[in-house]
């Protein structure tokens, strides 16, 4: 629960500082706060290329999705400002 805990904070905490920051999960943030904590499971090098990979996945998903929803609209005839 602690590692929740400072992981929702530190969330706050990089969305008040970077205007763009990157969009981390509350489980990605979990897991760098367990390896800057040194907890056993994971190395702080490990927990960067997980985090790293699963931004970049959701990333590619939100771009698939939103293409997805722009085609349907489109086909609806609906105005889209883009």
């Amino acid at each position: 629960m602690l590692f929740v805990l400072l992981a929702q904070l530190f969330l706050l905490r990089l969305r008040d500082r970077f205007i763009k920051s990157p969009t981390l999960t509350l489980p990605q943030a979990q897991l760098l706060v367990a390896a800057v904590l040194e907890e056993r499971r994971v190395t702080k090098h490990r927990a960067l290329q997980i985090v790293q990979y699963y931004t970049k996945r959701n990333y590619v998903a939100w771009i698939a999705h939103r293409e997805a929803r722009l085609r349907q609209l489109r086909k609806q005839g609906r105005r889209l400002c883009q």
